[in-house]
């Protein structure tokens, strides 16, 4: 089997089983290759080294990396098509302490629009869109694979609809939506996450979002974003709404700009529930799962009730909103740790 063969046989496999992302791990021998279905990691196959390395590069082409380094961190994007289904993986390479090269995939499905926490919970998602109304900064927090991305563009999605010009700058861009003018930095050019947001604001968008807050490098491009007096949307990994202000103060993040432009913080986290058919031993494989409905935190209680839902998954999803009177606590607590 040639190595596109095979790239395209180990893709589709993970999107028809659900995976949110693909691992091709180095070892002694040679490659792992495992899935991940959301806390459960599984190993898949193992192929040799010259395999491995082939694969690496061939996906490293496909995400327009550089192939020729494999002891620096990189990162790519691309697009995989199955069944007339759009799918974006986001690539992911590092070289260990041997200089093994590693791969992260993650599964990416092109933005549909309207999610199912409109389709379940109209109201508390307008309750949820009224409350930024305002311009300023509000941050979608919670771990890897909650769905932040995913929830910030349904919000962004919803203002789009009303006639709203919406930009995000993503370094790589995760999610394409034709709606939006989206954006991608790339540094070696001069697109520098400074450079963009200054192109930004010429286009007079109503709506900014800047992919994700990794450094302060991207957290003070969305406070300067928000000073301007913009929405600014975006994403942090967090595991408690009570960390999410911490880390930004310890990133670097001004206290006073951070009062100034914070908004509010949208909280979510993966709740376990039971598969209706499997109960407590659902195989990570349950085709009963493929796809899952978002839940408010008050609403956890009614799942077992709703075991005919055609979007059952056995991930729930709880939201949590902060607004700025909750902040002034936080900002209290974050001292009182300086201390």
């Amino acid at each position: 089997m040639e190595i596109k063969e095979q790239v395209s046989y180990y893709v589709e496999l993970g999107i028809k089983t659900g995976a949110s992302d693909m691992y091709l791990l180095p070892n002694e021998w040679g490659y792992t290759l495992s899935y991940r279905y959301g806390d459960l990691k599984r190993k898949q196959c193992r192929v040799s080294l010259g395999i491995g390395k082939r694969m690496l590069v061939y996906f490293k082409f496909l995400g327009d990396m550089n192939v020729g380094e494999g002891r620096l961190p990189q990162l790519g994007s691309t697009e995989f098509v199955l069944k007339e289904q759009s799918y974006f993986l986001r690539l992911s390479t590092v070289g260990d302490f041997k200089n093994r090269e590693s791969l992260v995939v993650r599964f990416l499905q092109s933005f549909q629009g309207e999610s199912s926490f409109q389709q379940f919970f109209p109201k508390k998602f307008s309750e949820m869109k009224n409350s930024m109304k305002k311009s300023g900064l509000y941050i979608f927090a919670g771990k890897t694979g909650t769905g932040k991305t995913t929830s910030m563009f349904n919000f962004a999605q919803s203002f789009s609809e009303e006639y709203q010009q919406v930009i995000t700058v993503e370094d790589p861009v995760e999610i394409h939506y034709s709606e939006f003018l989206q954006l991608q930095v790339n540094e070696m050019i001069g697109a520098t996450y400074e450079e963009l947001l200054k192109l930004c604001l010429r286009h007079r968008p109503d709506t900014l979002i800047i992919g994700e807050i990794r450094d302060l490098k991207t957290a003070a491009a969305a406070i300067r974003a928000a000073l301007t007096g913009h929405r600014v949307l975006t994403t942090v990994h967090g595991d408690t709404k009570q960390s999410i202000v911490q880390r930004l103060l310890e990133l670097g993040i001004n206290s006073n700009d951070l009062e100034q432009v914070l908004r509010g913080v949208i909280f979510q986290k993966l709740l376990p529930v039971k598969c209706p058919y499997c109960q407590d031993v659902c195989h990570v494989y349950c085709h009963h799962n493929s796809r899952g409905v978002i839940f408010n935190a008050s609403f956890t209680n009614q799942i077992e009730n709703q075991k005919n839902m055609a979007d059952y998954h056995k991930k729930a999803w709880a939201y949590g909103f902060i607004t700025t009177a909750v902040y002034q606590e936080q900002m209290a607590l974050a001292g009182a740790s300086e201390t």
